[in-house]
C-alpha cells in the first residue's frame, strides 16, 4: 500500500511539472544575426535571394559588379560608404527597389545607366550614400508614395541628379545634389513633396525643375552656381518656397508665371537672393526704428505673377539644436558676419555662436523654436555681444518662433543668448592641458571664482560627474578627450569652464619593417625603410644587438659584413612611449671574386733556381694555390719559395677561394732563370801557361846572371 502512495505521488509530482513547463516557460527568439555579404553569400543578389522579410544584410567593404533587384523588406547597410561600391559596368540599372520599406545606406553606387530605381514602392529609405557617375540618372522615384532621400550624395550623373515622377510624400532632406549634367532635381506629375535642407549646385541646367505638378515644398536649400537657373517651373500651383539661398545661379528662376507662395510671412521671411539690391533700413515692414529685422524693405520680383514680399538681406544659415520633446529642430541665422562655434548647451541653458566681420556695423537675426525658448528660459531671456549689452536688439514672436534681431560693431564677438537672471560663476581648468599624456590616471584641478552649491565635469561629452573639488581622472582610454567643468554659485546659476581639449597615448608607436627583409642579400650595402604609425620624437636602430644608430627617417645600412645579422627599428612617439619592430634577420653573401695581387717574383730574369712567391689577397680567404708553367694547382697557406726552377721562361698564377665560395685569380706573371756562366778553358793549357811562364822566367834570370859575371870578370 505505501509503495502505491509513493507511485501516485511521484506520478501526481510529473504531471505538474510538465503542466508548469507547458504553460509557463516563454519561447524567447533570439535576434536573427544580419546576412553578411561575401561571408555567408559571395553576391548581394544571392543574399537579398535567400533573405526573408525583415531581414537585415550587412555587406563588406569591396566593389560588387552587380544589378541587384530588392524584391522584399530588406535593410541592406554597406560597411563604409566610400569603400562598399555597387558597381553597374555601364549599362543597367544598378539598384532597383520594387518593395516596400527598404533601407539602403552607406554605398557608393555607380556606373549604371541608372544608380537607384525605386518603382511601384513606398516608405522606402536612401540614406547615406554616394550616388555617382551612373550614365543616366542617379535615383529616380516612380507610381511610389512616403519615400525619404537623406544625407546623400548625388553628381557627377550622366543626367539627372534625381528624377521624381507621380510620386507623392518624397522627402529629398539634407543631400549634396551637384554637378549633374542636366537637373538636380526634376519632379514631374507630383504633388506633396518636399525638398528640405539640400545643397543644389553646379548642375548644368537646373537646380531644381518642377514641372505639372502641385503643393511642393521647397525649404532651406541652397541652390547656387546652376548654368541655367536655380528654379525651373512649369504648371506648378499650391507650392511654396523660402528659406532659401539663391546664389550666382545663371538665371535665378525661369517659368511660365504659374503663381505660387515665395515667403512664409512676416516676420519668417523668404529666401536669399544673391542679386537683389534692396536695402534693410530700421525696422522693416513695421518701420518701427527699433532696429534691423534682417529683411529687405522692397519686394524681389520674380516673374510677372510671383514675388518674395519678405526677402532675406543674407544668406540663412541652420544648426541642429538637438531634439525637444521627441522632435528635431534647428535654429537658423541670417547675418552680414561670418557665424562659426555654434553650440546651444541645455546644462547651462545657453545659445553661443561667434560672429566675425572686418569693419562696420555687424547685424544678427536669430531664429528659435519657441519649445527651446519655453524649455531652456522659460521664455525670458538675455542676449550678450562679449558679456555686454549689444548696440540694439530687437525681438518679435510668431506661434512657432522667436526672431531676435541684434546689432554689434564688427570684429570677433562672442554673442551669448541666456536666462535673464544668469551670472554664472567662472571657471578654469589648471589641469588637464591642451597635450598627449603618456599615463592614463590625470589630475584634475580648476578654479571657481565664486561659493558653489554644486560642481561637476563632463569627460568626452558624457554625462556630467558629481565631485567635491579637485580629482583624478582615472582609467581614461586611449585616444582624444575633452574636458569642461561645470558648477552652480549658491543662486542656482551655473557656469562652466572653457572646453580643454588632451590627450592619452600610453601605446607604443608600431613600427614596420619594409626593408631589410628576411632574406640573402648579395651587396654589402642595404636600405633601411620603414613605417611608423604615428608622430616621433626619435627614431634609431640597432643593428646585431649594438647600440642605437639614431635616424631621422630612411636610410642605407653600408659596409655590411658577410655573414648573418639582425636589426630591430625604435621609435618614441610625441607622448614618450618606445615601440619596437620585430627582428628582421638577414643575410649578406658576398658574390665579389678575392682580389690577388703578385709581389714577387716579377716579370724580369732571375739568375737563381729558387725565388721567393709573394702575394697580397683584400679579403679572408679558405684556401690558396698557385700554378706554375700552367700545371696542376700547388696549394699553399701563404707565402712560400719557388723552388729548384730549370733555366728558361717560366709563368705563374695564383688563386684563392673567399668564405663565400667566390674564385679568385690573379695576373699571369712572366719570368727567366739564366743560371750558366762561360765555358772553363781545359787543366792543361793552364799547365802549359804556367811552363811558358816559368820557362821565360828561367831564361830571364839566366840572362842576368851571365851578364852580372861578365861585369864581375872584366879588369878594373
Amino acid at each position: 500500500m505505501k509503495t502505491k502512495t509513493v507511485v501516485g505521488i511521484m506520478l501526481t509530482l510529473l504531471l505538474v511539472g510538465m503542466f508548469t513547463l507547458a504553460f509557463g516557460t516563454r519561447h524567447v527568439e533570439a535576434e536573427p544575426s544580419p546576412i553578411t555579404v561575401p561571408d555567408d553569400y559571395p553576391t548581394l543578389q544571392e543574399a537579398i535571394n535567400s533573405a526573408n522579410e525583415g531581414d537585415t544584410i550587412y555587406v563588406k567593404s569591396g566593389t560588387y559588379y552587380e544589378h541587384i533587384t530588392i524584391g522584399k523588406s530588406l535593410t541592406i547597410t554597406g560597411e563604409d560608404r566610400d569603400t562598399t561600391i555597387i558597381d553597374g559596368s555601364l549599362n543597367g540599372t544598378a539598384v532597383r527597389i520594387d518593395a516596400d520599406n527598404v533601407q539602403i545606406n552607406e554605398f557608393t553606387i555607380r556606373n549604371g545607366y541608372r544608380g537607384i530605381y525605386i518603382l511601384n514602392s513606398d516608405g522606402n529609405t536612401v540614406s547615406q550614400n554616394n550616388i555617382t557617375r551612373n550614365e543616366w540618372e542617379g535615383l529616380v522615384i516612380e507610381n511610389s508614395a512616403n519615400n525619404l532621400v537623406t544625407n546623400n550624395l548625388i553628381g557627377f550623373n550622366g543626367g539627372n541628379g534625381v528624377y521624381i515622377f507621380n510620386a507623392s510624400n518624397t522627402t529629398l532632406q539634407s543631400n549634396t545634389i551637384a554637378s549633374n549634367s542636366l537637373t538636380g532635381v526634376y519632379m514631374e506629375a507630383s504633388s506633396s513633396d518636399t525638398v528640405r535642407n539640400n545643397t543644389l549646385s553646379n548642375n548644368t541646367i537646373f537646380g531644381i525643375r518642377l514641372d505639372d505638378s502641385n503643393n511642393i515644398s521647397i525649404v532651406g536649400n541652397t541652390i547656387s552656381r546652376n548654368e541655367h537657373a536655380g528654379i525651373n517651373f512649369f504648371n506648378l500651383i499650391e507650392s511654396v518656397f523660402y528659406h532659401n539661398n539663391l546664389v550666382n545661379n545663371a538665371e535665378q528662376t525661369s517659368s511660365d508665371d504659374s503663381p505660387n507662395a515665395w515667403d512664409n510671412g512676416y516676420p519668417s521671411g523668404g529666401n536669399y537672393w544673391s542679386d537683389y539690391n534692396g536695402t534693410d533700413f530700421y525696422g522693416g515692414p513695421s518701420q518701427n526704428e527699433t532696429g534691423s529685422d534682417g529683411i529687405g524693405d522692397t519686394q524681389y520680383l520674380i516673374d510677372n505673377v510671383n514675388r518674395d514680399s519678405y526677402t532675406l538681406m543674407n544668406p540663412i544659415l541652420f544648426f541642429d539644436a538637438g531634439t525637444w520633446v521627441g522632435v528635431p529642430y534647428n535654429v537658423s541665422i541670417v547675418s552680414n558676419s561670418t557665424v562659426s562655434k555654434f553650440q546651444l548647451n541645455e546644462i547651462v541653458k545657453t545659445i553661443s555662436f561667434n560672429v566675425t566681420g572686418e569693419t562696420g556695423l555687424g547685424f544678427c537675426r536669430v531664429t528659435v523654436p519657441n519649445v527651446i525658448v519655453q524649455n531652456l528660459w522659460q521664455g525670458k531671456f538675455t542676449v550678450l555681444v562679449d558679456g555686454g549689452e549689444p548696440l540694439m536688439i530687437n525681438n518679435l514672436t510668431d506661434e512657432a518662433y522667436t526672431y531676435i534681431f541684434l546689432l554689434y560693431l564688427h570684429s570677433e564677438r562672442e554673442v551669448i543668448i541666456q536666462a535673464s537672471d544668469i551670472s554664472p560663476p567662472a571657471i578654469s581648468i589648471l589641469s588637464p592641458e591642451d597635450k598627449t599624456y603618456s599615463v592614463n590616471s590625470v589630475l584634475l584641478t580648476f578654479t571657481v571664482n565664486e561659493s558653489s552649491s554644486w560642481i561637476g565635469y563632463s569627460l568626452d561629452g558624457q554625462m556630467n560627474v558629481t565631485i567635491s573639488g579637485n580629482t583624478t581622472l582615472a582609467d581614461l582610454s586611449d585616444g582624444a578627450h575633452s574636458l569642461r567643468v561645470y558648477a552652480n554659485d549658491t543662486a542656482g546659476n551655473m557656469g562652466y569652464s572653457d572646453t580643454v581639449y588632451f590627450a592619452v597615448d600610453t601605446v607604443p608607436p608600431n613600427i614596420e619593417i619594409q626593408s631589410p627583409e628576411n632574406r640573402t642579400y648579395t651587396t654589402s650595402s642595404v636600405s633601411l625603410s620603414y613605417i611608423i604609425d604615428e608622430l616621433t620624437s626619435w627614431i634609431g636602430y640597432s643593428l646585431d644587438g649594438q647600440e642605437n644608430v639614431t635616424v631621422t627617417g630612411n636610410t642605407t645600412l653600408s659596409g655590411l659584413s658577410d655573414g648573418s645579422h639582425n636589426l630591430v627599428v625604435y621609435a618614441n612617439d610625441t607622448a614618450g612611449n618606445t615601440g619596437s619592430s620585430y627582428i628582421v634577420y638577414l643575410t649578406i653573401l658576398d658574390t665579389a671574386s678575392p682580389s690577388i695581387s703578385i709581389l714577387s717574383p716579377e716579370n724580369k730574369t732571375y739568375a737563381t733556381i729558387s725565388i721567393p712567391l709573394s702575394f697580397t689577397i683584400d679579403e679572408s680567404v679558405l684556401w690558396m694555390s698557385y700554378s706554375l708553367d700552367s700545371k696542376a694547382n700547388v696549394t699553399v697557406t701563404g707565402n712560400t719559395t719557388l723552388s729548384g726552377l730549370s733555366d728558361g721562361s717560366h709563368h705563374i698564377v695564383v688563386y684563392a677561394s673567399d668564405t663565400a665560395g667566390n674564385t679568385g685569380t690573379s695576373e699571369m706573371i712572366y719570368f727567366t732563370i739564366e743560371t750558366q756562366q762561360e765555358e772553363a778553358s781545359p787543366i792543361w793549357t793552364e799547365v802549359v801557361i804556367v811552363i811558358i811562364v816559368l820557362t821565360i822566367g828561367a831564361i830571364a834570370g839566366t840572362a842576368l846572371f851571365r851578364k852580372h859575371r861578365r861585369s864581375q870578370m872584366t879588369p878594373q
